[in-house]
């Protein structure tokens, strides 16, 4: 047995924080409202390096009987990353705003996926970290290098 545990998903198409809800408006120079802190510190994983630490672990003996953090660059903030997805896009800086406590619980009236936010809230309030060294050193594998695939 053995677990591949990656933070959240960057890359082409992906649904998560910085992913559909932020990139098309971004393209088209429109300011972005994230969830919860926009200046915590956070990891992010791209899709791409999660598949390959999946295949490395699936054929060599040293992977089993633990878990595996994915090879991840160094924590960005989200408001860092959307400044970074900006410069790759090779568009102006948007505006980056909060949505208020208040509307979060609100829109979880209605909303199921807003509902279960408060229950991993702490990922986008407090520092999430993940490290990936043990990874990279038994594997010698590296994160794929940051924002280089995330615009696909």
């Amino acid at each position: 047995m053995t677990e591949v545990r990656g933070s959240d998903y960057l890359g082409p198409d992906v649904q998560g924080h910085l992913g559909d809800r932020v990139v098309p408006r971004l393209l088209v120079g429109k300011g972005v409202t994230v969830m919860k802190s926009a200046d915590t510190l956070h990891t992010w994983t791209a899709t791409d390096d999660v598949a390959r630490l999946l295949v490395t672990v699936a054929q060599d003996d040293r992977a089993w009987g633990r878990p595996w953090h994915v090879p991840s660059n160094p924590p960005r903030t989200q408001r860092e990353a959307i400044g970074d997805l900006c410069r790759v896009a090779g568009v102006d800086p948007v505006s980056v705003k909060e949505y208020p406590g208040l509307l979060i619980r609100a829109m979880g009236l209605v909303n199921p996926v807003m509902r279960e936010l408060p229950e991993v809230a702490y990922q986008l309030e407090e520092p999430f970290i993940l490290d990936s060294t043990a990874a990279q050193e038994t594997f010698a594998l590296a994160p794929t290098p940051w924002m280089t695939r995330w615009l696909g």
